[in-house]
């Protein structure tokens, strides 16, 4: 904590107090006024994790902690980066962030109009591959031809450069972009590197041997000037490496900063000396550790013991015998628990556990903004916040479900991607241009400018033609008929008694269904 200039690497095993030694650090560089707290960069991996120091430092330092802007995890930081310098990346400051369906349903659009089999040539293998590469801080001009692999024959680099052009036509960005964007800014625009670098005087880092190279390049970058940087982490708990995660940041820190602190947190306040001698004597066969002995002066526990098993009916038996036999010695539920690696494996115990009569709770399951409604709701604020996210409207197009059109991707995106108002260069107001003259007076539905002063033919665009348009219930809207007179995709349209609401022909289709265009 006392170590204040200068790069310090604080090496603190498990149960050690190392976010304590983070947040000490942090208040005491307030309550000593070596710096402000918003000349202060402090990033974590988790919302937990900067929640909890947050707490911490307010019980610290008290009201201070709310000046505290710039204390998050890597994404929120750098998406408060990017808002503010969106346009440099081609992007504006409302810009969406997607979660992982939209993003896999965004590559599904590129795979389509590629012409690739989605059952061939999977979303989420390609999604997979992307975000390796954005890991790695490529965009797709620097990918290595070699790295191309074998998915698409070899097309995932210009499959990549798609997707990259799709999210820019909706304003939108991934959470691997957030990090790639914002490192791309910080390498090609010295003068906003240079404004972010007097503004930090300090920077803290939580669990850095989990840190991918994106991140660690973000970090060298931003201290790189004053050096005052503190990264505390512990180099025999990377066990990330299957998402990005380079343990080798942590171990070439010294080579990163020369002159650099090292401090090693040794003394466990969570665990036994059993736990920590077969910990220990586990992690000593790994060659590539900076090295550390972690003791204790906590009284003897229970020794560790090993079952083997040949199933998992067989493993929840043995675990419910030892739950039986726990409650018989008056031990209480409430003080016993099972971990399990994935929640797959849950089903086995639950089984058990309902045969045997034993209640039982399980703790995780989906997150609130995953559960289906809620990501509904949050698609309609996100098209009402900004019109044109496509995805957002992809998904709420037949939520609650409409009777028809239940695949609007392949009627809907092709078209809406080739056009452009020339105006406000935004969301298309015909959706195919090079094959519809616009109505004379023809408006852009987001700067409302008059798009064509052309005479109307046949082919007319959907849109209406003026805010002021006097509907008249099952008006024929003009639409983008094909010479031949042929039915396009997804039928014809008419345009409902309610402004914004189209609807398709039930005399395509069978039946009708009203959607928002």
């Amino acid at each position: 904590m006392e170590t204040i200039d200068g790069p310090v690497l604080v090496l603190a095993g498990a149960g050690t107090g190392k976010t304590r030694a983070l947040t000490a650090r942090l208040a005491h560089l307030i309550a000593t006024g070596r710096a402000y707290p918003g000349e202060i960069l402090a990033v974590t991996f988790t919302n937990k994790a900067a929640r909890e120091m947050q707490h911490r430092v307010g019980q610290m330092i008290g009201g201070a902690v709310e000046g505290m802007t710039w204390l998050g995890t890597f994404h929120s930081v750098s998406a408060r980066m990017l808002r503010r310098h969106a346009e440099l990346v081609g992007l504006t400051g409302s810009f969406s962030i997607l979660d992982t369906d939209d993003q896999i349903r965004a590559i599904k659009q590129v795979l389509t109009l590629a012409n690739l089999d989605e059952k061939r040539w999977p979303a989420r293998v390609l999604a997979g591959i992307i975000d390796r590469w954005k890991n790695r801080g490529w965009t797709p001009d620097q990918v290595p031809p070699a790295e191309a692999g074998s998915f698409a024959d070899g097309k995932a680099i210009s499959l990549y450069q798609a997707y990259q052009d799709r999210l820019k036509t909706v304003n939108a960005c991934d959470f691997g972009d957030l990090l790639l964007h914002t490192l791309s800014i910080l390498q090609h625009h010295p003068d906003v590197l240079e404004q972010y670098q007097r503004r930090f005087k300090y920077i803290m880092v939580d669990e850095y041997q989990d840190t991918n190279v994106c991140q660690y390049l973000w970090l060298r970058l931003l201290a790189q000037s004053r050096k005052n940087i503190c990264c505390v982490g512990d180099d025999d708990q990377s066990i990330y490496s299957w998402r990005g995660a380079e343990v080798a940041n942590i171990l070439r820190f010294e080579q990163d900063f020369p002159g650099a602190h090292v401090i090693r947190l040794e003394q466990n306040y969570r665990s036994t000396p059993e736990i920590l001698g077969a910990a220990s004597g586990l992690i000593a066969a790994n060659q590539s550790r900076l090295g550390k002995t972690l003791w204790t002066d906590a009284p003897s526990g229970q020794p560790l013991e090993v079952v083997s098993v040949w199933d998992g009916a067989e493993e929840a038996r043995v675990i419910g015998e030892r739950i039986e036999s726990g409650m018989v010695r008056g031990e209480s539920l409430g003080d016993m628990a099972v971990l399990v690696r994935a929640s797959f494996q849950t089903r086995e115990f639950e089984d058990r556990f309902l045969t045997l009569g034993l209640p039982y709770r399980i703790v995780g399951g989906f997150r609130f903004y995953e559960r289906a409604e809620i990501r509904d709701a949050m698609a309609y604020l996100r098209l009402i916040r900004q019109p044109d996210d496509d995805l957002a409207f992809e998904r709420i197009v037949n939520t609650p479900s409409a009777a028809s059109a239940t695949r609007p991707s392949r009627s809907f995106i092709p078209w809406r991607v080739r056009a452009a108002c020339r105006w406000c260069g935004r969301r298309p107001s015909c959706p195919r241009p090079t094959s519809c003259r616009r109505r004379r007076d023809a408006r852009c539905p987001v700067c409302w400018q008059t798009l064509s002063a052309g005479a109307t033919a046949s082919r007319r665009c959907i849109m209406p033609h003026s805010r002021a348009q006097s509907w008249t219930s099952q008006a024929t809207l003009p639409c983008c008929r094909r010479t031949n007179r042929q039915r396009p995709p997804g039928g014809w349209r008419t345009w409902s008694n309610s402004p914004g609401r189209w609807r398709i022909s039930s005399r395509w289709q069978g039946s009708s269904t009203t959607s928002r265009w």
